[in-house]
């Protein structure tokens, strides 16, 4: 890859800054250093058309045009810095070549073999011999050999008014406008060579807007303050790009167009920082009684999208297609035995009877708000002037307030069908929510830090000690 960028800041005057840049990128695709390529396509807009190339293809052809300019203002209308409007725009490209790397591991020709249905289990492999005309059923990562870099819009817009020496608000408008998406759609029985495709081309976008308000208080007179505000809407055909996924994925990409998995529309976040006066002036109770701060954050939030399907098993893998939805059906169902005293009704739905998506949208569905406040209590110890010793007790979530995740996973699945028919064997835990949004956060997020440290956990009381030299 190459990137070449340049950028400029130019004060016109007491009142207007502008920074301004260009960048440009060149990201051909991968290619083995041994000559073991991976395969490249022709015809991908026929799937049943769908060839090789010829040997020595790129699996797309490089870019040259991939230019991102950026713009920036401040704009200071008042000689005393009270009022201020910050802008900016810029176009930036995607450059990761993440989903070229299944190309290489999990498709053919590096994954061979074949599958069979419906016969005895032996130990013993079948013959190796095979006719040159029987179809590949292993999974084949192809790309639209016109694939061009993802890039994005991105564009702000904010206004910030003083108020006295140690207070500010903000309101600020961002966008995001995601084009030339990668996109992978999942392609069964659509070709007589390869019945198992995986095609990746450029048909997803992405488009989000929010709306941020901000308080904030300098710590001043023994109060610290910051208050943050965001409705956000974000909408997208898919919220990953790797092939693993490519199986939630239907060949029409805009029927994939909904709510975004991090759709989250209303979020409060805070933190507020006291420091008790002295109450006296000299002895023990002053000693016991200086130093002290008591901190606190709080996080509220709308809730998180939830995306029904069922469950078809293939060779490879399972294909996950949503339902139908039954008119008049009432999505939830009021449930004290459950988590959250809500479960989302499975009558609701019904399979269709041939494979495709059904009239369910998207992450239609949603899950359960978020509410936590945090609190904690520290003293200060002052050696001298280069030692300090901290001691601070924090309690996670001080009213206990149940925060419970929203169903995922298996727990979002109707049921598995195993025949062409309608028969599906059902979910008994579907709707459910079985954990919190804290373990639910931590397992998701693949981090080495435990579920206390994400939001939504039961009350947890922690006791630490800092030595700052």
């Amino acid at each position: 890859d190459l990137s070449v960028y340049g950028q400029d800041d130019w004060r016109v005057n007491s009142k207007v800054t502008l920074t301004y840049g260009l960048r440009w990128e060149v990201s051909p695709s991968p290619t083995e250093s041994n000559g073991r390529d991976a395969l490249a396509v022709t015809n991908v807009n026929d799937p049943a058309q769908l060839s090789p190339a010829s040997t020595g293809a790129r699996l797309w052809a490089t870019t040259y045009g991939n230019f991102g300019p950026r713009v920036g203002f401040a704009y200071q209308p008042f000689k005393e810095n009270e009022f201020v409007i910050r802008g900016g725009f810029g176009v930036l490209y995607d450059v990761g070549n993440g989903p070229a790397g299944d190309a290489f591991a999990d498709s053919y020709p590096f994954l061979n073999g074949r599958s069979q249905s419906n016969v005895p289990f032996s130990f013993v492999p079948p013959s190796s011999s095979s006719n040159s005309a029987t179809p590949i059923t292993v999974p084949f990562s192809v790309f639209d050999p016109r694939l061009k870099l993802p890039y994005s819009l991105q564009w702000s817009v904010s206004v910030e008014r003083a108020l006295g020496s140690g207070q500010s608000i903000s309101a600020a408008y961002i966008g995001n406008a995601g084009r030339h998406l990668l996109l992978t759609s999942t392609l069964l029985n659509s070709n007589s060579d390869f019945r198992f495709i995986r095609l990746t081309n450029n048909s997803a976008s992405s488009d989000y807007r929010s709306l941020q308000l901000q308080f904030h208080r300098r710590l001043s007179r023994r109060l610290g303050a910051t208050v943050n505000y965001t409705w956000a809407r974000s909408v997208d055909n898919f919220s990953q790009d790797s092939a693993a996924r490519a199986l939630f994925r239907s060949v029409n990409s805009e029927a994939e167009r909904g709510p975004s998995d991090f759709d989250i529309r209303h979020t409060l976040t805070g933190f507020v920082s006291y420091q008790p006066p002295v109450l006296f002036a000299s002895g023990i109770p002053n000693l016991l009684t200086r130093n002290w701060s008591i901190d606190s954050v709080f996080n509220v939030r709308s809730a998180d999208p939830v995306n029904v399907f069922y469950a078809v098993p293939t060779s490879f893998g399972f294909l996950y297609l949503r339902p139908d939805v039954i008119a008049g059906a009432p999505f939830y169902l009021n449930d004290a035995a459950v988590g959250g005293a809500r479960r989302i009704n499975p009558a609701a739905f019904e399979v269709p009877r041939d494979l495709r998506q059904g009239t369910l949208g998207r992450n239609a569905l949603r899950g359960f708000p978020l509410s936590q406040f945090n609190l904690a209590l520290r003293r200060r110890f002052n050696f001298n002037e280069d030692v300090t010793l901290i001691f601070g007790a924090e309690v996670s979530n001080i009213f206990n307030h149940p925060n419970f995740a929203a169903p995922t996973g298996g727990d979002a699945s109707l049921g598995t069908r195993f025949d062409s028919g309608n028969t599906i064997h059902w979910n008994p835990t579907f709707g459910q929510s079985f954990t919190n949004a804290a373990r639910n956060a931590s397992g998701s997020a693949g981090s080495t830090f435990g579920a206390n440290y994400y939001p939504g956990g039961a009350r947890t009381v922690k006791l630490s000690a800092k030595l700052e030299f």
